[in-house]
């Protein structure tokens, strides 16, 4: 799996609403390698929504969907 296909997932899940602005591509990619680790090490669907929410508060300050949370990490567990 590739960087770039966490960075895609990122923006669908878009937490911040940056998807029709002219923000910087990388908004999201202090994410990407802790998506990585977590799935490498064979963290399930719950264990990387928990941690996608409680990054969105502490880095992000924003209160997280853990809806939107979930799908996002059922995605990034989908990725081939």
């Amino acid at each position: 799996m590739d960087q770039r296909a966490v960075r895609d997932l990122l923006w669908e899940w878009d937490l911040i609403g940056l998807r029709d602005d002219d923000s910087p591509l990388d908004e999201y990619d202090c994410m990407i390698g802790p998506l990585l680790a977590l799935r490498a090490r064979g963290a399930g669907a719950g264990e990387i929504a928990a941690w996608v929410g409680s990054h969105a508060e502490e880095h992000f300050g924003l209160p997280s969907t853990s809806a939107a949370d979930l799908r996002l990490a059922h995605a990034v567990l989908a990725l081939p």
